[in-house]
């Protein structure tokens, strides 16, 4: 397995969507590659972050979300005026 083909697989892995075989190979690569391992724990910490980000989320920051999401569709709409 070559590094490219390791990162197209890495979301399927994480969801338990690839066979045995693969998953071997996959691991194999893992022990040889530290630019993967370090992309696989990248990728395991980013998750970790944004799991804990909605956990923490308070209802201001969501509230504030939701008026810059409309402020930026109605600038949006303002811009092309034959979208609807």
């Amino acid at each position: 397995m070559v590094c490219e083909e390791f990162v197209d697989l890495i979301t399927a892995w994480a969801e338990g969507e690839i066979d045995g075989v693969t998953e071997i190979a996959m691991l194999e690569h893992l022990a040889q590659c530290p630019d993967c391992a370090a992309y696989l724990d990248q990728i395991r910490r980013t998750t970790r972050l944004i799991g804990e980000l909605r956990a923490t989320e308070s209802p201001t920051l969501t509230l504030r979300s939701r008026q810059l999401l409309r402020e930026a569709f109605r600038e949006a709409h303002r811009s092309d005026p034959g979208r609807g």
